[in-house]
């Protein structure tokens, strides 16, 4: 009897160790692993450069920050705390300020917020605009990438202009290479030093405009005129220069502008007086494109050509700028290459431009055909073909498109 209650009693001391394991593991589960966030385990090295996301008390927005380290949710900086959410360690918005004339109106066209100054874009292409009544509107695409700020000037707009102008030869003012010039009449001669206090207080108004700031030519000036325009009105006339003898400095250059001719002369000799005045611009602008540049035209620009403006109304002083322009640009209106075609009884010719391209090519050519009776062909084409004959070439302007109407 003694062996089988053994067994027992090994039975049921098994049997209790079991259930005391399983009971154990279910009342007492094993702790979870922990997350570290301590500044050993955060993958930031400090101190770092981050970027404030959005403005907050002590913080602009878009500021550059240096983080020290961490405190939970908070970045430790040298401005003070901040929740690290709020800071980038690249920005992903920009500032853009676009700074014009008073009253101007400044859209960007390929998104819908409304522009404002300062105003936070992200990186990418914006199509600006800045327009105002009476002003050219100045359309951009621009790339933002980093904070920017324009400077824009608007030039008054001449392209509304609408109205008839004409285009014609003056016997005392022309254009000629970039100058224009002034002829002073033939009979009146001055000595060296006279003729250049002339020409410095020189003022004349043509074309709508007043125009200041003429000197004396230079020796150069006045050959490049004499091969540009060919003899001058006045035969044998002689002109001053500004160019004096370094060696002698009582005598200064003369040069006849019908042949070429240049030496020396005394200062206080008298001959021939012409001015010249510098009109800084691009050769490449087209007639409507000067016209626009001279309407804005201000005393305190480099080149002194005031436009007129009292008592004229805007298209007025629009139409006065394509004047001057097709005056600056094209020089004298000329006709060359007379034609009679006794078949059809007309006069067919060329309407061209006095000033040239480097290549020689007039900036403006045109055919022009005239009906002319027999009894009238001689006559006219004397008159054509004499070089004494002052055209007056009219243009129309629509919408400030130039647009030839006769001769």
């Amino acid at each position: 009897m003694t062996r089988p209650l053994k067994l027992i009693t090994v039975f049921m001391l098994t049997l209790l160790t079991s259930s005391l394991l399983f009971t154990g593991c279910s009342r007492h589960p094993q702790p979870a692993k922990e997350t570290m966030t301590s500044e050993a385990s955060t993958p930031y090295q400090f101190p770092m450069t981050m970027y404030v996301k959005e403005e907050m008390p002590g913080f602009q927005k878009g500021a550059s920050v240096t983080v020290l380290s961490l405190d939970g949710p908070l970045a430790i900086t040298q401005e003070g705390e901040i929740p690290f959410a709020n800071l980038e360690q690249q920005r992903s918005s920009f500032r853009l300020t676009i700074h014009s004339l008073d009253a101007a109106t400044i859209r960007i066209l390929n998104i819908k917020p409304k522009y404002d100054d300062g105003m936070w874009l992200s990186p990418g292409k914006y199509h600006i605009e800045v327009s105002k009544p009476g002003y050219q509107t100045y359309k951009k695409w621009i790339v933002i990438y980093n904070d920017k700020e324009l400077n824009i000037k608007l030039n008054k707009s001449v392209f509304a202009a609408n109205g008839s102008v004409t285009w014609q030869k003056k016997r005392d003012t022309f254009s000629s290479d970039g100058l224009v010039w002034y002829n002073l009449d033939s009979d009146e001669k001055m000595t060296w030093q006279t003729a250049n206090e002339f020409c410095d207080n020189l003022s004349i108004t043509t074309y709508g405009f007043n125009i200041k700031g003429f000197s004396l030519p230079n020796d150069s000036e006045l050959l490049q005129l004499a091969k540009n325009r060919g003899a001058i009105e006045y035969q044998n006339a002689i002109y001053w220069s500004s160019t004096t003898d370094a060696d002698h400095q009582s005598y200064a250059k003369y040069v006849n502008l019908n042949t070429s001719e240049h030496s020396w002369y005394k200062k206080h000799g008298k001959t021939y007086v012409i001015c010249r005045h510098h009109v800084e611009y691009s050769r490449h602008l087209s007639v409507q494109q000067l016209a626009s540049a001279l309407i804005g035209k201000t005393t305190h620009r480099d080149t002194s050509l005031i436009p007129i403006e009292n008592g004229l109304s805007d298209n007025e002083r629009a139409l006065n700028a394509f004047e001057m322009a097709l005056f600056i640009k094209y020089g004298d209106p000329l006709v060359q290459n007379v034609v009679y075609d006794a078949d059809k009884s007309r006069l067919v010719f060329e309407l061209v431009s006095q000033n040239r391209t480097a290549e020689g090519k007039p900036l403006y050519r045109r055919e022009i055909t005239l009906e002319v009776g027999k009894n009238e062909v001689q006559r006219m084409q004397k008159q054509l073909m004499d070089p004494a004959f002052e055209p007056i070439v009219e243009f129309e302007i629509i919408n400030g498109q130039l647009n030839f109407v006769g001769i």
